[in-house]
């Protein structure tokens, strides 16, 4: 079975200077660096146009880039964007475009190109985002320390149980719909971050907890402990769970398309943190769990045997 870690592993031991974050580093002048990244979505994979009006649609594809930029503590410049449209598609893409470009103004970044096609049958959608960061600044995944924090800025799960509404055709729900149609990417909060001493490490989460901080525990050569028992839920993430029938552990762990911030801190660093990042920011901030020395992901408490019956995201279908 085509497996994507080992592809993007094969593609990493070529280049090993460029690949293996959410962007590449590239060296800029006046102490400043490129920061550049490149996301498809995928009518049917990603999104489907029953429920994604073309507004939206711009909305996510131009935030799920800059998500990768802020995960690296850089400022978004501009995109590109290509767009493949089918047959019967055709109002749709122009409204598609016409709010990309809006978004583009109202978030003062420049769309420079693209490229346009007719597609056979589906609605495909892929953007270039570029950004700048100071040289010292940008944020890898392969920089943990062992015995480092594990927190996260922002929701997990949420969009989860956003897109199982959608595709269950749930009323209500709301606000989790809204987190999954509608991300937004956290670019101030990633240069806070990326600018405290202590963070060591950043990364965003789009394939959920558990695969992409088994990602950067990797990158690190590190694994990781998550105890569930500390594990606090949010009363209406209960509620939604217990409408669409879905576990909140399973919910919280594999979920993915929260575009929050997964980083590091150094433990002696963390309560200075906390107290700063939510003097500045109405963003929730949690610790997680702690790095260790075995790769992989590891779990303490009551539930801990049952996590491996859920199936974490994996884009081709491959086991963990």
């Amino acid at each position: 079975m085509f497996s994507e870690r080992e592809m993007v592993a094969s593609l990493v031991s070529r280049f090993p200077s460029y690949i293996g974050d959410d962007a590449a580093l590239l060296t800029g002048a006046d102490s400043l660096s490129w920061v550049i990244t490149k996301d498809l979505l995928a009518e049917g994979v990603h999104f489907r146009t029953r429920y994604f009006s073309p507004k939206d649609l711009a909305h996510k594809a131009l935030q799920v880039n800059l998500s990768d930029i802020a995960a690296m503590g850089g400022q978004a410049r501009f995109i590109l964007c290509g767009v493949s449209i089918p047959a019967g598609l055709e109002e749709y893409g122009r409204h598609f475009l016409e709010s990309l470009a809006q978004q583009c103004r109202t978030q003062g970044i420049a769309l420079v190109g693209g490229d346009m096609t007719r597609s056979c049958q589906d609605f495909f959608i892929s953007v270039t985002a570029l950004g700048v960061v100071l040289a010292d600044q940008g944020k890898k995944r392969s920089t943990a320390e062992k015995g480092d924090f594990v927190c996260v800025a922002g929701k997990i799960g949420d969009a989860f149980l956003g897109l199982c509404a959608l595709e269950g055709e749930i009323e209500g729900l709301c606000s989790f719909k809204d987190h999954f149609l509608k991300p937004w990417a956290h670019l101030a909060q990633g240069r806070w971050l990326a600018q405290y001493p202590g963070v060591t490490s950043m990364m965003d989460l789009s394939d959920g907890l558990w695969v992409d901080l088994d990602k950067l525990g990797q990158a690190s050569q590190l694994g990781s402990c998550l105890n569930l028992d500390d594990i606090e839920y949010r009363d209406d993430f209960l509620e939604a769970c217990q409408r669409l029938s879905i576990d909140p552990l399973e919910a919280f762990l594999t979920g993915g398309e929260d575009y929050s911030l997964l980083f590091t801190v150094k433990p002696e660093a963390w309560d200075d943190l906390q107290a700063g990042f939510l003097r500045n920011f109405a963003l929730p901030l949690r610790r997680v769990g702690q790095m260790v020395p075995d790769l992989g992901v590891d779990f303490s408490g009551k539930r801990s045997p049952e996590v491996y019956k859920f199936k974490p995201f994996s884009h081709f279908g491959e086991g963990r």
